[in-house]
């Protein structure tokens, strides 16, 4: 079964922007994910959530893409939460 490739898009709530991942997670989806973080990050969200409910798969390389988000998002004083992981 092909690989399916990691697509993100970004709602906006009020105070919280919720990045809806699609696909599977793995070291060749790190521009996804900066880009992803970029918009929440740019409009001054003060809360990001990401919403797993359609990622079939994250390998070692995906969860450390998503430390150094986290890290990015602490530094800016953010929080970052995750719902719909399996």
């Amino acid at each position: 079964m092909p690989a399916r490739i990691l697509d993100a898009s970004v709602r906006h709530q009020p105070r919280v922007a919720i990045v809806d991942l699609h696909g599977e997670i793995d070291a060749f989806t790190e521009d996804v994910l900066n880009a992803a973080y970029t918009d929440p990050d740019s409009r001054g969200a003060d809360d990001i959530l990401l919403n797993f409910s359609d990622v079939a798969y994250v390998n070692s390389s995906g969860i450390s893409l998503f430390v150094s988000l986290l890290a990015r998002v602490r530094k800016s004083k953010r929080k970052l939460l995750s719902c719909g992981l399996s």
